[in-house]
């Protein structure tokens, strides 16, 4: 344990005496174990599913990363060089039995066959299935999401009807909730604009890694460097104003690349994205412990929330952009992002103010709390570079 206190104290985080090192370090254990747990599930713990609603027959189609369907067969799918030709084969064919069992149309309570009519492979590290179910008018029709009861307890599957190339129902389902009445007829615009809304607010709050980066941005926002060391703002007004400035930069940031993306004027490589999200969190953390950059800390997040704003991207992209309301649903979702994120702001803001002129407030919130982001944000990275094909970093798939 004295090892411990040897390096927390060459980052500056000096414990007092009245707090034992055994029981912080117990603190920090626990805690970023609960956060390993969720920076595993992050990625493989969504799947997504639409469903397209025509005149004679409804098309699903799921998108599932591949992590999960090996960790579902213990098969590995992640290159043609440690999979042979052969193997490959089998495993489609396997594969295309097993999809309508993670899926399945019910109506009237009695299931209704589906058949693979698509399965495909792509660089963004997923697998899509398409299934054709027939279409009936006559009896109330409802989506189960078998995939959901077969992977670990906290795994969402994300979900948009449309019909005549219009979004006209969203749902999240998980293992308390896995199944859906379809409503069979369109809804009205505002509904759709309800509906991409409260997917933004529900992304922002599954986002670790965007919640992570905010937090990490806050911390040092009730803060100022006078002679190179960190002392409490003296007012409401002039704190207020600096996370004004943070979390302005960032949204206006983001909303420029998230729409590029959406539009489709403008992608990168969802790989790299991911990992330079998980990089940003790391550099933030790293800013609180030895400022590089000091009190404009809001030109950091207006770098890093471009970033960001790709990665809001692809969860939109996964839900799909309808042909006729496009402005709505991305206006609808883009507020739906700032309200999740200002309901986390609005939660953590008063706390770190309250607490800023304490005096354990910058050696365990700001420097400890900083370390332990780091090494959560750290684990992210070591689990997203390899996955970054370095042949298509400029463009692909949101």
């Amino acid at each position: 344990m004295v090892i411990i206190d040897s390096i927390l104290r060459r980052v500056g985080v000096v414990l007092p005496s009245r707090l034992s090192v055994n029981g912080f370090a117990l603190v920090c254990v626990i805690w970023l174990s609960g956060f390993h747990s969720t920076v595993l599930a992050h990625d493989p713990g969504l799947s997504y599913v639409k469903i397209l609603v025509k005149p004679s027959h409804i098309n699903v189609d799921l998108s599932v990363a591949r992590r999960d369907i090996e960790l579902l067969q213990q098969i590995d799918l992640n290159g043609d060089d440690r999979v042979s030709g052969d193997e490959m084969v089998n495993v489609d064919l396997m594969l295309r039995k097993m999809a309508p069992s993670w899926v399945s149309l019910e109506v009237d309570n009695k299931p209704v066959t589906g058949v693979v009519s698509a399965l495909k492979y792509d660089p963004s590290d997923a697998l899509h299935f398409s299934l054709e179910y027939p279409r009936s008018d006559t009896g109330v029709t409802h989506y189960r999401a078998g995939l959901i009861a077969r992977l670990p307890l906290g795994h969402r599957q994300f979900i948009g009807i449309y019909q005549i190339g219009e979004l006209t129902q969203n749902e999240v389902l998980s293992a308390s909730h896995d199944d859906v009445e379809l409503h069979l007829r369109l809804v009205p615009l505002w509904r759709q604009s309800v509906n991409y809304l409260i997917q933004g607010v529900w992304h922002i709050w599954i986002g670790y890694d965007h919640i992570l980066f905010l937090l990490v941005m806050l911390l040092p926002a009730v803060l100022v460097i006078e002679k190179g060391r960190w002392h409490p703002r003296r007012g409401f007004k002039s704190t207020l104003l600096q996370v004004v400035k943070i979390v302005s930069a960032f949204t206006l940031a983001h909303s420029i690349t998230l729409s590029l993306a959406a539009l489709d004027l403008l992608r990168l490589n969802l790989a790299l994205v991911e990992t330079v999200i998980a990089a940003s969190v790391v550099v933030a953390a790293v800013n609180n412990l030895r400022p590089f950059v000091a009190n404009r800390v809001w030109l950091m997040a207006f770098a890093f929330g471009l970033i960001h704003g790709f990665g809001f991207a692809s969860a939109l992209a996964s839900l799909g952009l309808p042909t006729m309301s496009k402005g709505i649903a991305l206006v609808g979702f883009n507020v739906g992002v700032e309200l999740g994120q200002l309901a986390i702001i609005a939660l953590a803001f008063p706390v770190i103010f309250m607490l800023r002129k304490h005096a354990m407030y910058r050696p365990l919130i700001l420097r400890a709390g900083s370390v332990a982001i780091a090494v959560a944000a750290s684990i992210w990275l070591a689990e997203r570079i390899p996955d970054v094909n370095l042949a298509s970093i400029l463009i692909s798939p949101v």
